[in-house]
């Protein structure tokens, strides 16, 4: 994986957006995985609607797939391939496809960012800061995209925790509206964007920050928000600038071209 900017159009960070008028039936599934809160949304017309009254079978299929990924992929879970990688327990002919995947991609990364994301920042192999992002992409191809595609749903969104996938059906007029918040008060939103593809994802220092590692770099961003056409990307690029800080990510950006929004410790933006 070379970690750079989506080469899709972007959107400008806007400070408001109006919010879309839509006659469109939206539906909206709470699901708890990996310790955490994800939204599945769905955006339908009239006629598709009609013809998918129920959507349960998808939101399962989501659910399942993010709670397989917690077993494999916890590090809090001690029958979990990455526990029994950390432990030495765990044979080369054990690796799961899912599992090889994320171990390249996260050596990758690290390779990539100068150590910035760093999946040893705890002493140990441990691909917490990527794998929340990796596995939204993932149940975003594998489930909701066809339903896109094959023009069932005009739009959809899956959200991690903040962290966001989301697509429309091409000729659709449907525009997501994201809010980017405040890092100090989760209660306001500091920049807004209106976007219909791609991924959106925020770091920060703090409790989400706790697998972030910051050894021989410069905490002088208190938030980075990264847009990019796929999350893992835009999740690693987050991470990493927080970890760079600002001086040393703004110079990153330069050589890999990253879009989004950056808030330093004096709460100033920085649009990339």
């Amino acid at each position: 994986m070379v970690i750079e900017s989506a080469k899709a159009d972007i959107p400008e960070l806007k400070s408001e957006v109006p919010l879309m008028i839509t006659t469109n039936t939206i539906k909206t599934y709470n699901l708890t995985a990996m310790s955490l809160p994800f939204v599945l949304t769905l955006v339908l017309d009239p006629k598709q609607a009609d013809a998918m009254p129920n959507p349960g079978a998808v939101v399962d299929q989501v659910g399942a797939f993010l709670k397989q990924v917690d077993q494999d992929f916890s590090a809090f879970k001690p029958t979990s391939l990455v526990s029994r990688f950390q432990r030495g327990e765990l044979a080369e002919g054990e690796y799961t496809e899912q599992f090889k995947e994320v171990l390249d991609l996260a050596t990758k990364a690290e390779e990539t960012t100068d150590g910035a994301f760093d999946p040893y920042y705890s002493g140990k192999y441990d691909p917490t800061g990527m794998v929340k992002g990796w596995a939204i992409e993932q149940a975003f191809n594998a489930y909701l995209a066809p339903l896109i595609r094959h023009q069932r749903v005009t739009a959809a969104v899956l959200n991690g925790a903040g962290d966001m996938r989301f697509g429309v059906m091409d000729g659709s007029d449907f525009i997501w509206n994201i809010g980017i918040g405040d890092p100090n008060d989760s209660e306001r939103m500091i920049y807004q964007l209106d976007i219909q593809n791609g991924a959106v994802a925020t770091s920060g220092i703090g409790p989400q920050g706790n697998h972030i590692s910051l050894k021989g770099f410069d905490a002088t961003l208190e938030q980075a928000t990264i847009i990019s056409d796929n999350l893992i990307e835009a999740d690693v690029l987050a991470l990493a600038a927080v970890a760079m800080g600002k001086e040393a990510f703004l110079a990153f950006s330069e050589t890999h071209e990253a879009n989004g929004l950056l808030v330093d410790q004096n709460m100033t933006e920085i649009e990339l």
